[in-house]
């Protein structure tokens, strides 16, 4: 009976000296995983601003809302490898994330969503790295003006090109001298303003 409690004491401290020995290596190479490796050389941490006139590196080309009330970043990022990212964005109140997604059909257009920014508010934006939640860039903004959307949809931008009318166009052919007078608008004489 007494080997049986020594041989059980044995195994309790056995199995105990192994869970310490687990989490001991789990914990070193959680940590390891969190230092830059000493072979890999970080990038230094790009500055941004608003755009300018040449659209040449990495910039912010507007604010705008949408019609939920989002907040929506417009990017503008000439490198077409420039990795995935997210935004976190500090603000006076705390922090926010903003999900960012390429436009498809300008791949240098990038529009991130997230809280509403209010007029007047001065913010900090961290680009951070999807894959390994680096710091890529940095900026500081005074939100000044906004775009507000009327558009309804999957966080796409408005495609161009030629308007769809509103209302059906009749042909004209042009065997007829004049169109038909149901086609006709009578347009106002142009007006000018009376000063005194």
């Amino acid at each position: 009976m007494l080997d049986f409690l020594l041989e059980r004491k044995i195994f309790a401290f056995s199995l105990a000296g192994a869970a310490v020995v687990l989490l001991g290596f789990i914990a070193w190479r959680v940590y390891s995983l969190k230092q830059p490796s000493p072979g890999v050389e970080r990038q230094p941490v790009l500055q941004f601003d608003y755009c300018g006139a040449e659209l040449d590196e990495l910039c912010l080309l507007s604010f705008g809302r949408d019609v939920n009330g989002n907040s929506i970043i417009n990017l503008f990022v000439p490198d077409r490898d420039f990795p995935d990212f997210y935004l976190n964005i500090s603000r006076f109140n705390g922090t926010s994330v903003y999900v960012c997604i390429k436009n498809e059909e300008m791949p240098t257009s990038v529009l991130c969503m997230g809280d509403v920014i209010n007029l007047n508010e001065r913010i900090e934006i961290n680009i951070m790295s999807a894959e390994d939640y680096q710091l890529l860039a940095k900026g500081t903004f005074n939100l000044t003006a906004i775009l507000i959307s009327s558009q309804a949809g999957d966080f796409q931008t408005p495609r161009t090109g030629t308007p769809i009318p509103s209302s059906p166009t009749q042909t004209f052919t042009s065997g007829a001298s004049e169109p038909p007078a149901s086609t006709l608008v009578p347009t106002s004489s142009p007006s000018y303003p009376n000063y005194p």
